[in-house]
């Protein structure tokens, strides 16, 4: 029985993912023949058995091209003697002359190996990479997909590229002829994924009020997990697709904001601990309490906040019992 994991990330979880790749299949074919012929493989299977040629993975938001590549650069290994090498094409400066180049070298860089734009082309030109390039429908502007298209036919002949793209359409493709799609979970994957989200009685009885529309709200591994989440902290399922994003945002900025308090007041509550600690060497000098205006000027310097933002910051601390009233306008830790 798979482990509980209701508190992992999207990405913490192996589902097998898989793609397939579409043919269509000559006007000559048989009456008694579909018109298409679907072969499917594994992720990293599909992918290495179209390279060296450039590979266009296709799939709906959500749908694990990205979590699928990042997990072949996570494993650290080497595959068919390159490493892998994940860029975000977000994130290519448009203003560099050479931006897919440079981008290449800054990630490796930031992995400890330094090297000199002349020196990575040379590497480039000995097909030592992997190219697992992420998101062509982000790149912002057709001048930027112009230098990656020519990027991609000059080192086409010695270096494997993966591109990854929410879209199949003519702007966007760069010209790539080989495209992969990722594949719907199948019913199967998805019983076992709520399984092992939500631990075998509470995951039955997620399955049991989705009844039919598990298709639908497990289209895409993210939207699964996503449901999931809701279901273990609500037990309810949302009516529709729109409001299990809305909650699950709201969920998501209440977890950040709580994270975002639990940082700031950490930060101040040392900083009243040590203001409180005897000073200059005077064993007799601790403060038990401390003045509120005290303690707002000290919050309001450690954050870089105004009087009025410490003044109900100091009130949070007080609600959630971190700090205490003595008497008066004094304060004190709670013990």
């Amino acid at each position: 029985m798979p482990v509980r994991c209701a508190e992992c990330r999207f990405d913490d979880y192996d589902l097998d993912l898989q793609v397939q790749d579409v043919k269509e299949k000559a006007p000559n074919a048989s009456d008694t023949q579909s018109l298409t012929q679907i072969e499917t493989y594994k992720v990293l299977e599909g992918i290495l058995k179209y390279a060296p040629d450039p590979v266009l993975l296709e799939g709906k938001p959500g749908s694990g091209k990205t979590t699928a590549l990042e997990r072949l650069v996570a494993k650290r290994d080497l595959i068919e003697g390159r490493v892998p090498v994940m860029l975000r094409l977000r994130d290519l400066n448009p203003k560099a002359d050479r931006p897919v180049l440079e981008r290449l070298q800054l990630e490796l860089g930031n992995r400890g190996l330094q090297l000199s734009l002349e020196a990575l082309m040379d590497l480039l030109q000995q097909g030592q990479f992997l190219l697992l390039l992420d998101g062509v429908n982000e790149l912002p502007d057709p001048a930027l997909r112009r230098q990656v298209q020519d990027f991609r036919e000059w080192y086409r002949p010695t270096t494997p590229m993966i591109f990854t793209t929410r879209s199949l359409n003519v702007e966007v493709d760069l010209g790539i002829e080989k495209k992969l799609e990722m594949k719907p979970l199948s019913p199967e994957q998805m019983q076992e994924f709520v399984h092992e989200y939500l631990g075998l009685e509470q995951g039955e009885a997620l399955l049991k009020q989705l009844g039919q529309r598990l298709r639908e709200f497990g289209e895409t591994p993210l939207l699964l997990w996503m449901i999931c989440g809701l279901f273990h902290k609500t037990g309810e399922i949302p009516a529709n697709l729109g409001l299990v994003f809305r909650m699950f945002v709201s969920i998501y900025e209440r977890k950040k904001e709580l994270a975002e308090q639990k940082f700031w007041q950490s930060r101040f509550l040392q900083a009243l601990a040590f203001q409180m600690m005897p000073q200059g060497g005077n064993p007799f000098g601790l403060q038990l309490q401390v003045p509120r205006q005290e303690a707002e000027d000290l919050l309001a310097n450690v954050l870089g906040i105004s009087i009025v933002e410490a003044s109900e910051r100091l009130t949070v601390l007080l609600n959630y019992h971190l700090l205490q009233v003595k008497s008066g306008d004094e304060l004190e830790f709670k013990h």
